[in-house]
C-alpha cells in the first residue's frame, strides 16, 4: 500500500521494502494525493518493469496518476490529473524566461514518461493543459477504452503464453465478475463521487450479467478463470527472475 504525499527518497523506500518483502507483491493499492513528479516516475518505471498491478484506494491525483498509468494491470477507480509544477517559493524567485526554461525541462520529462507509459497522446495533451491550481478525473474504465485495457507489449504477452478471450467473452466476463461482486457484497464504501460512479458501474454491469444463461454463466467462468489463472501464474515466474536479477546480487 502506498499512501500519503509522495516525496523525495520514497522510490528508495519501495526498494528497501520490496527487498524486506522477499519479492514483488502482485498488487499495490496506492491512496495519494500526489507530490513528486520525479519520484513518482521513478516508482512508475518501477511498477511497470516488476509487472505489478495497481488499484487507487480512495485518493489518487496529480502525481499518483502518473504510477497508475505505468501498471499494465490497474484495478477499478478514479484519478486525477494536471500538469506538473514547481515549488512555488522557488518557481516565484525566477524571471520568466528562467521559468520557461525551467517549466520546458520538466514538460518534456514528464511527456516522454507518459509516452514510454503507452499513455495515448491525446490524453498527454489534455493533462498538460489543465493548471495545477485545477484538476479533472480520468475513470480508470473511461481511460482503458481509450487506451486498450493492457499496454501493448504486455497485452501481446499475455495472449501468446494464455490465448485470449473474444472482445464479447472479454467484456461479459468483466460483467460476471460485477455479478460475483455483488453477490459477495464487495462493493465499494463512502459516498464520495468516486465511490458512487463505482457502485452505479458494478450494479449497471451486474444486472446484465444476471440476463445471461446459466450455461452461459458457466462457460464464461471456466474460460475466463482459465486465462486469469494462467495469466497470475505467468506474471508471477516472470517477477521471480526480475527480483533475482535486480536484488540477488545485492
Amino acid at each position: 500500500m502506498i499512501e500519503g504525499e509522495i516525496t523525495r527518497g520514497d522510490f528508495d523506500n519501495t526498494i528497501k521494502l520490496i527487498k524486506k518483502y522477499g519479492k514483488f507483491p502482485n498488487l499495490v493499492g496506492i491512496n495519494s494525493p500526489g507530490g513528486s513528479v520525479i519520484e513518482s516516475m521513478k516508482i512508475g518505471g518501477l511498477v511497470r518493469k516488476s509487472l505489478m498491478a495497481v488499484m487507487p484506494s480512495g485518493q489518487c491525483n496529480s502525481s499518483c496518476a502518473l504510477i497508475v498509468f505505468a501498471a499494465v494491470r490497474k484495478g477499478a477507480g478514479t484519478v486525477g490529473i494536471h500538469r506538473p509544477y514547481y515549488d512555488k517559493e522557488y518557481f516565484k524567485g525566477l524571471s520568466s524566461s528562467e521559468a520557461e526554461k525551467k517549466y520546458k525541462i520538466v514538460d518534456k520529462l514528464q511527456r516522454q514518461y507518459l509516452l514510454d507509459m503507452n499513455v495515448p497522446t491525446i490524453l498527454i495533451d489534455k493533462m498538460l493543459t489543465i493548471p495545477s491550481t485545477k484538476i479533472e478525473y480520468i475513470d480508470l474504465e473511461d481511460y482503458k477504452d481509450l487506451a486498450g485495457k493492457y499496454p501493448p507489449a504486455f497485452g501481446e504477452w499475455v495472449t501468446a503464453k494464455c490465448g485470449a478471450l473474444t472482445d464479447r467473452e472479454e467484456r461479459d466476463y468483466d460483467y460476471l465478475e460485477a455479478l460475483f461482486s455483488l453477490n459477495m457484497r464487495l462493493i465499494p464504501f463512502g459516498n464520495d463521487p468516486q465511490s458512487r460512479r463505482q457502485r452505479d458501474s458494478l450494479h449497471k454491469k451486474a444486472r446484465i450479467a444476471a440476463s445471461f444463461t446459466n450455461d452461459y454463466k458457466a462457460y464464461l467462468k471456466t474460460k475466463g478463470d482459465k486465462h486469469l489463472v494462467c495469466m497470475n501464474e505467468s506474471v508471477i515466474n516472470e517477477q521471480k527472475k526480475i527480483y533475482k536479477a535486480m536484488f540477488d546480487h545485492i
